[in-house]
């Protein structure tokens, strides 16, 4: 008897111990995983803006969560479909979907969970999901239109959008949340969706302490974010876009005189350093006045001699890159000012070129004059910074019109759908060898991909010019794509069917999963070097045509 209690002690004292080795020696995941990456998609939006602005849920039941709309503007106030937020001749909902959503809605439910999981079914292996916010929108939606308990403010709405995806990570066994790459590889290998979870906002960490919010952010499972995203503020630079956001900015600066001592902390350093001073009170007299009665004007974006933000990283903003890096996250450039930018590759570069991602953004050369003016916009000169560290691009879907890039194989002529991305992308793929993922940016206030076919396009010139017009049987993928365009997440499939059919390869983007958990895996990797990049940037550029009205 007692020999067999003692056996039975040391089977379970094997086992423990064997369980301690498991943990402390976990076995990585190496083999490859398919599939294609988002790296940017707003899953939980109806959590942000006080919930005032998107109509429909993103899961639940179907006839419940996506039923008819109102119509009235108590969603996507001021600025979603329709003057005002009305949509009267828009309302339709489930069954039929035959008012939204369209390639245009920018207020009605676009990342319901069926449609994403159509989007898995057809080879989305990995998604980034950004929880969103932006306050001065949750400010002027009317308070009847919003939940009560929730406010405007950055923080919660944050929190409120990751906490959904965890009790959806809970709900749906087909997702699963990654807190590191070997995860991400795992869980896509078992055949689910890898999803990280990432931060935009311009006050993600509101007037709290640095290091606890981001210590709670991490806590929570977030592992991306970018350092600001439509305004300045105390990290960085923004990189200015659409109009409105200048009036915002302005507004902002009148009200908050934090940003202010942004511009000064930049102006007083530049001022040290040209006259080789220690500090500020080592100035000229007549220079610091000079300085004082220059910031008492500086109201908005301020911009240097070439139209660019003057703001870059701020002494906070720096102290987040590196605590982002020492925690091995995603380092995310997006909506950061150009200034800002090179700064965060410099501190990169001397952390061994730590990976960059780009998480959406549009690339400047293959866009048209008046959209290439925009500092949001991408310059070429930015992706030997995100090559060289082994970084990844997300490109955004959306209804631009682009330059044609000559050697895309495919004919520019519809202005704003598949044609027109096919132009980016190859150029990207092709030209400038850069390593790309999706960037849908649904639920995120744009208007995406326009359809090659049906009525739905509501561009004249291109219904004039577009060949594929009333071809859709002959030419198209045979979904709603074709008619509705990327109206929703679970077309993302047919993107790349229509692309193949337009004579386009693909497979760059289609394994763009193992590409994303290779950079990842280089921010734990403590033998990183250089990636090179011998690229001819200024050939590049020539290949790309003069834009035509």
């Amino acid at each position: 008897m007692k020999y067999k209690i003692y056996s039975l002690l040391f089977v379970v004292f094997m086992c423990l111990n064997l369980v301690t080795w498991a943990e402390e020696n976990e076995v990585k995941e190496t083999r490859a995983v398919t599939g294609f990456a988002d790296t940017h998609i707003h899953q939980m939006t109806e959590y942000a803006f006080g919930g005032g602005w998107l109509y429909g849920k993103h899961d639940g039941p179907i006839d419940e969560v996506l039923s008819r709309c109102s119509g009235g503007n108590d969603h996507g106030f001021l600025a979603g479909e329709g003057l005002l937020g009305i949509h009267l001749f828009r309302r339709g909902g489930y069954p039929k979907f035959d008012g939204w959503p369209l390639w245009d809605s920018k207020s009605h439910q676009q990342v319901y969970a069926d449609w994403l999981k159509k989007a898995h079914d057809d080879g989305l292996n990995l998604i980034v999901m950004s929880a969103v916010n932006f306050e001065p929108l949750a400010q002027i939606i009317p308070e009847k239109h919003k939940v009560k308990e929730w406010g405007y403010k950055d923080i919660p709405a944050l929190k409120r959008q990751i906490n959904a995806a965890w009790r959806f990570a809970a709900k749906h066994d087909w997702y699963e949340i990654a807190l590191s790459p070997s995860e991400a590889r795992r869980i896509i290998l078992e055949g689910k969706l890898a999803v990280v979870l990432a931060i935009e906002s311009s006050d993600s960490f509101g007037e709290e302490e640095l290091v606890n919010q981001f210590d709670d952010f991490y806590d929570m499972g977030v592992r991306s974010m970018q350092l600001c995203h439509q305004f300045n503020n105390r990290f960085c630079g923004a990189a200015p876009h659409h109009q409105v956001f200048y009036i915002f900015q302005y507004i902002r600066d009148l009200l908050k005189e934090s940003d202010r001592e942004l511009a000064r902390e930049l102006l007083y350093n530049e001022l040290i350093q040209n006259y080789k001073v220690r500090g500020r009170s080592d100035l000229p007299v007549s220079v610091q006045k000079g300085a004082e009665e220059f910031l008492a004007g500086t109201l908005g974006f301020e911009f240097d001699k070439n139209g660019k933000n003057i703001l870059g990283l701020t002494k906070e903003g720096r102290t987040l890159v590196d605590k982002m890096i020492e925690k091995n996250m995603i380092l995310d450039i997006a909506h950061i000012s150009e200034r800002s930018v090179k700064e965060v590759f410099d501190i990169c570069k001397k952390n061994d070129y730590y990976p960059i991602m780009l998480s959406h953004g549009h690339l400047r050369d293959v866009m048209i004059p008046e959209k290439a003016k925009e500092e949001k916009t991408t310059p070429t000169e930015f992706i030997p910074m995100i090559m060289e560290t082994g970084g990844i691009f997300g490109l955004r879907t959306g209804k631009e019109e682009v330059r044609t890039y000559k050697y895309s194989g495919v004919e520019n002529t519809c202005a704003g759908t598949n044609r027109a991305f096919a132009q980016m992308y190859q150029y990207a793929v092709k030209e400038l060898g850069l390593t790309v993922a999706f960037a849908c940016d649904m639920n995120g206030f744009i208007e995406q991909l326009k359809p090659r076919f049906g009525d739905h396009h509501d561009s004249k010139k291109g219904k004039k010019n577009c060949p594929d017009h009333g071809k859709r049987w002959e030419k198209g993928v045979g979904t709603d794509f074709d008619t509705k365009g990327f109206a929703h997440v679970g077309y993302m499939g047919d993107i790349l069917k229509d692309l193949n059919n337009l004579g386009v390869d693909t497979s760059p983007m289609e394994g763009s999963a193992e590409k994303f958990l290779q950079m990842w895996e280089r921010a734990y990797d403590e033998n990183r070097q250089m990636v090179p990049y011998n690229v001819d940037l200024e050939k590049a550029r020539m290949n790309v045509l003069p834009y035509k009205k």
